[in-house]
């Protein structure tokens, strides 16, 4: 009953979407604001459309309100030449318009299930419950059996039907006709083995599980494997084959005729070779060397050679590979250094700042507190290379041969290439030019500003250290897991 109503329901909300895009599907106002798009997509947009438009006209609170000029200017960011409230309307409108082709294909979706439920019911004529054939499994039934007082929720596993006697009986007269030929493999004939048999395990639509047996294992394996090399003359094996199901059991058996291997004139070459190998190392054995033969029974003089040594192409490939993998190590190192400076000029900024500013509260002029701090790193410039220093020697050389303080300055913000180094020579030079006395009070601001951006990145680098410490983390668990499981498995096993 429950399928019935889902199927009418959904079909009539399939016929009210319907009636829906009759109506709305081709509003003139609709289609300007859709633009170009999908054809697919604009009849749910006409009727998203008019959705939109019949809910402006109530009412909105304060806090929609809000939310729509945040959008609205939002829109304005990212798309300065368009109308924002013609492209409001067609961002809202489309998030309709996905949520109705959602709720459509669901709709859809629930009455294609609902007719397969009418059509198919698991319970047919309120009477019994069709079992599937074999090999497809059991099936699983969730029912509700109701008693005359209360209702009650039952889950039933229905068995896969069984072959009856007789179904069994006729299936094992089709194997005994059907093995003979199935086990050749490239054999022709029962009569003529030579190459491995195949011995079937089971047989496509049949229900048999079969097990193998030989009367002469060292001649046919029970996997199929023929052992004819060393035989004379022919040798007939007894195959006996066991059909199970259930509880039925059949047995059949095939002889077959395993024949000498017949050796083609290059094995047989090989096997005089050696015969006359192993003849010279029983020989031999109490010598320093062994002689390898010249002559062979049936063959004309032989010549030996040593397997020419090709371990080389391995390495001269591992070479090549190594070469490559430095080229392109060596051609990222450069943008590796490059983020390196940056980082570290980022991370000395604050104690350049806190350096200006302590040494110009002692009445040091700029060029002066420049040629200090480099006077105090090539004092100690054995320990480490600092980029911001070496660019701070390099000004105070580039004031040394003539050039002004402010190109100086200028320069050397332009040489550490960020923002915030463009910023203090700018501020340095103003000062220069129009003698500010605010200098100290804006260098006291940067500094603040500087160390919690410091801060910020001394945090993230952190997280990125934190990151990359994850990959051998997960690699020490695997080896781990790998130490703790193999003892236990190989445990289990014994």
């Amino acid at each position: 009953m429950v399928n019935q109503v889902v199927l009418i329901t959904g079909i009539l909300l399939v016929v009210l979407f319907a009636v829906a895009v009759f109506v709305w599907g081709h509003d003139a106002k609709a289609s300007d604001i859709y633009g170009e798009g999908s054809s697919f997509l604009f009849p749910f947009f006409s009727i998203a459309f008019q959705l939109q438009d019949k809910r402006n006209r109530f009412r909105k609170s304060s806090l929609l309100i809000e939310r729509e000029q945040q959008l609205m200017r939002q829109i304005k960011l990212i798309m300065p030449r368009e109308s924002a409230q013609k492209q409001m309307i067609r961002f809202q409108c489309m998030r309709i318009t996905w949520v109705l082709v959602c709720f459509l294909l669901g709709i859809c979706f629930c009455v294609l299930l609902s007719i397969s439920a009418v059509l198919q019911p698991l319970i047919r004529e309120n009477a019994y419950i069709q079992r599937t054939e074999y090999g497809q499994g059991d099936r699983e039934a969730n029912l509700i059996v109701s008693t005359k007082d209360r209702k009650q929720k039952y889950q039933l596993i229905v068995k896969e039907r069984a072959y009856s006697e007789q179904e069994v009986t006729d299936f094992f007269k089709q194997a005994t006709a059907l093995l003979p030929t199935l086990i050749l493999g490239q054999n022709s004939s029962p009569e003529l083995i030579s190459y491995p048999l195949q011995l079937v395990k089971e047989i496509e639509g049949m229900p048999f599980r079969i097990s193998w047996e030989s009367s002469n294992y060292d001649v046919v394996g029970s996997d199929g494997t023929v052992r004819n090399d060393d035989l004379s003359e022919d040798v007939v094996v007894t195959l006996t084959a066991g059909l199970s199901y259930l509880e039925y059991r059949f047995y059949t058996t095939l002889n077959v005729v395993v024949k000498p291997r017949v050796y083609t004139a290059e094995e047989l070459e090989m096997i005089e070779i050696e015969k006359a190998l192993a003849a010279q190392q029983e020989a031999s054995s109490d010598r320093h060397a062994l002689y390898l033969p010249k002559q062979v029974v049936g063959m004309d003089q032989i010549h030996w050679e040593e397997e020419p040594y090709m371990d080389w192409v391995w390495v001269l490939m591992l070479t090549g590979l190594a070469a490559i993998a430095i080229y392109v190590t060596k051609g990222t190192e450069i943008e590796k250094q490059r983020k390196e400076r940056e980082v570290q000029l980022a991370m000395d900024y604050c104690e350049l700042i806190n350096k200006l500013t302590l040494y110009m509260n002692a009445g040091m002029t700029l060029r002066n507190i420049f040629f200090k701090l480099m006077t105090e790193y090539e004092k100690h410039s054995g320990i480490r290379k600092q980029y911001l220093y070496e660019e701070i020697t390099m000004t105070c050389h580039e004031m040394q041969t003539g050039v002004s303080e402010t190109d100086a300055y200028e320069n050397f913000g332009k040489r550490c290439g960020l923002r915030q180094y463009v910023r203090l020579t700018a501020l340095l030079n103003q000062n220069m030019k129009k003698g500010s006395n605010n200098l100290l009070v804006s260098l006291q601001q940067e500094s603040r500003d500087a160390f919690e951006t410091r801060k910020n990145m001394a945090r993230r680098l952190g997280e990125e250290a934190g990151t990359k410490v994850l990959g051998p983390m997960m690699l020490m668990l695997g080896v781990v897991l790998v130490m703790i499981m193999i003892p236990a498995y190989l445990s289990f096993g014994m």
